[in-house]
C-alpha cells in the first residue's frame, strides 16, 4: 500500500499532473499511510487552486527535496497515470473490506440483523470507490461551451488544439480536437513521413489560446530520431530536403540556417513550446513499447499532442504464441484509443495500408492493416497518395466523421514545396487512387517474380530436380512483423 501511495506522490511532483489525479475523485481518504497523506495535505494547500501544464502550483522534485527531504521518488516506468490510481483506490478499498469482515464479525454476536444491514450499508459504499471517477459535464456548463465555441468560430479561432498545415482541411475539421485520433496511411514510399513531419513542424510553431505553444511528443519506429530531426527542421526552416540531407546548401543558405538554435531557445522560453523525439532505445533493454509506456512517457513530458511514426509497429503486451498479428494490431489500436480519451490530448500517427487498398474506389478505412478495430477507433484517416510523374502530393480522406472534404493536393517536394494546391473532387480522387492502385499491383508482381528468379537460381545451384514451384501466395505489406 504504502508503495504506490509514494508512486502516486512521485507521480504529482514529477510531472505536476495534481489536478488529473483530482479529477479521477482521489483524496487524502486513499492515503492510508499517515506520512503520505500528510504530504498529500500538504501538496494540496500549496497547490492553492492552482494548476498549470507545468508544475506552477505544484510543488516540483527540487522543492520537494527541501520539504520532504526523507521522500524518495519511486515510480513505474511502464504505468500511467489512471492505472496507478486504480491501484490506490482497490488498496485503500481491499484494506477497507477486510476492517468491515472483522467488524461484521464481531457484530454478529450480538446482532445479526444489524450486522446484515450495516455490511449492506457499506458494501453500497466501497462499491462507488472501486471505479475511478470519470470527469462529467452537467448541461449547464456544456451549453456555455458550445456558445462559446460557436463565438470562438465566427471570431476566427481555431478551435483544436492542432491546426492543420493546410487551409482547406483546418477550415473543414477546425483542427485537431482534444478527442482525437487519426491516421495518416498509405502504401511504401507514399511520402506519409514527411506529410507527418510537416503536421509537426506546424504544430511545433503553432500557439494556441493565444497564450502558449505546443509541447510534441514524437515516438518514431521507422527511422533514427536524427532522421526525423532532419524532415522538421528542413519543414521549419523551407530547406530542401536532399540539399540539407546531402550537405549540398549554398553558404547563404547555411547562413541562415545559424539562427535557427537561438530562435529554438526563445521560442520554448516565450511560448513553453517544446519538441521531444523517442525511439526504440528510450524504451529500455528487455522491456517494450506499450502502449502504457509511451502514455507515461508523455505524461513526463506534459504532452499537447501524440505523434507516433510507424504506431503499427510498437508492442501490444500479447503474447506472441497465443495472438495473430492482427490481433496485436487490433488490442494496439484499442488500448491507444482509451489511452487518448483518458489523456485528452490529440493522438496523430502513421498506419500501413492493406491489400484492400486496390479494391475500394474511394479512400476508405478498410484500406488499415488490422483494419476491424483501428477503422472504428479512429475519428478521422488521410491516404498519403505520391502522384507518379509529378512532383504532388494527394491527401485522401477517410472515415472522417465531422467534416466533409473529400481530399486536396499538395506540393510534393520535400520541403520546400509542400503547400496546398487545390481541392480535389471526387472524379480527381478515384482516377488518384487509381493510378496508385495500380503501381502499388506493378510493384508487388514485380517483386514476386524477382523473388521467384531468386528460388530458381537457388535450387540450381544446390543442384535440386525439381522444377521451380509457382509464384507465392499475395502477402500483405506487414506480413512478417516481428510480432
Amino acid at each position: 500500500m504504502a508503495a504506490v501511495e509514494a508512486m502516486v506522490l512521485s507521480r504529482i511532483m514529477s510531472t505536476g499532473c495534481l489536478k488529473a489525479v483530482l479529477d479521477l475523485g482521489i483524496d487524502s481518504t486513499d492515503f492510508l499511510t499517515p506520512q503520505y497523506r500528510a504530504m498529500w495535505d500538504i501538496i494540496l494547500e500549496e497547490s492553492n487552486g492552482t494548476f498549470c501544464s507545468q508544475t506552477g502550483g505544484v510543488i516540483g522534485p527540487n522543492l520537494a527535496k527541501q520539504k520532504f527531504p526523507h521522500f524518495e521518488f519511486v515510480d513505474d516506468q511502464h504505468a500511467s497515470l489512471g492505472q496507478i490510481c486504480t491501484t490506490l483506490r482497490k488498496a485503500r478499498v481491499t484494506k477497507e473490506l477486510e476492517t468491515l469482515a472483522k467488524g461484521i464479525n464481531n457484530r454478529c454476536v450480538v446482532s445479526p440483523e444489524d450486522a446484515i444491514a450495516e455490511a449492506r450499508k457499506r458494501l453500497d459504499d466501497l462499491e462507488a470507490l472501486v471505479s475511478l471517477r470519470t470527469p462529467h459535464l452537467s448541461l449547464l456548463d456544456g451549453v456555455h461551451r458550445t456558445l462559446q465555441r460557436h463565438d470562438d468560430i465566427a471570431a476566427g479561432k481555431a478551435v483544436g488544439k492542432v491546426t492543420w498545415p493546410w487551409p482547406s482541411l483546418q477550415r473543414a475539421t477546425l483542427g485537431l480536437q482534444s478527442d482525437d485520433y487519426f491516421c495518416i496511411y498509405g502504401r511504401p514510399k507514399s511520402k506519409k513521413t514527411f506529410v507527418l513531419s510537416k503536421c509537426i513542424a506546424h504544430a511545433y510553431l503553432q500557439g494556441y489560446n493565444n497564450e502558449r505553444g505546443l509541447r510534441v511528443l514524437v515516438y518514431t519506429k521507422e527511422m533514427t530520431p536524427e532522421n526525423m530531426v532532419l524532415r522538421i527542421f528542413a519543414h521549419l526552416s523551407g530547406s530542401a530536403y536532399d540539399e540539407l540531407r546531402g550537405g549540398r546548401l549554398t553558404a547563404a543558405q547555411r547562413d541562415i540556417l545559424t539562427s535557427w538554435p537561438q530562435f529554438i531557445q526563445e521560442h520554448n522560453a516565450m511560448y513553453g513550446a517544446d519538441l521531444r523525439i523517442l525511439n526504440g532505445k528510450d524504451v529500455g533493454r528487455g522491456k517494450k513499447d506499450t502502449v502504457a509506456w509511451l502514455v507515461r512517457e508523455a505524461e513526463i513530458f506534459r504532452a499537447d499532442l501524440v505523434v507516433i511514426d510507424g504506431y503499427y509497429l510498437m508492442s501490444s503486451g500479447l503474447s506472441s504464441k497465443n495472438a495473430s498479428s492482427v490481433d496485436h494490431l487490433q488490442q494496439l489500436s484499442r488500448d491507444g484509443r482509451q489511452a487518448q480519451l483518458d489523456m485528452g490530448i490529440p493522438w496523430l500517427f502513421t498506419w500501413q495500408a492493406n491489400r484492400e487498398a486496390s479494391k475500394s474506389g474511394n479512400a476508405d478505412l478498410i484500406e488499415l492493416y488490422g483494419s476491424d478495430a483501428l477503422s472504428q477507433d479512429v475519428t478521422g484517416g488521410m491516404r498519403v497518395v505520391n502522384e507518379k510523374g509529378t512532383n504532388t502530393v494527394a491527401l485522401l480522406m477517410a472515415g472522417a466523421r465531422e467534416f466533409s472534404l473529400e481530399g486536396l493536393r499538395i506540393g510534393g517536394v520535400p520541403c520546400t514545396d509542400f503547400e496546398e494546391k487545390e481541392v480535389l473532387e471526387s472524379a480527381e480522387i478515384a482516377a488518384t487512387k487509381k493510378a496508385d492502385d495500380e503501381e502499388a499491383e506493378e510493384d508487388r508482381v514485380a517483386s514476386e517474380e524477382t523473388q521467384r528468379k531468386g528460388r530458381v537460381r537457388k535450387r540450381k545451384s544446390a543442384n535440386a530436380d525439381d522444377a521451380p514451384s509457382s509464384a507465392p501466395p499475395k502477402k500483405d505489406y506487414l506480413d512478417g512483423l516481428p510480432f
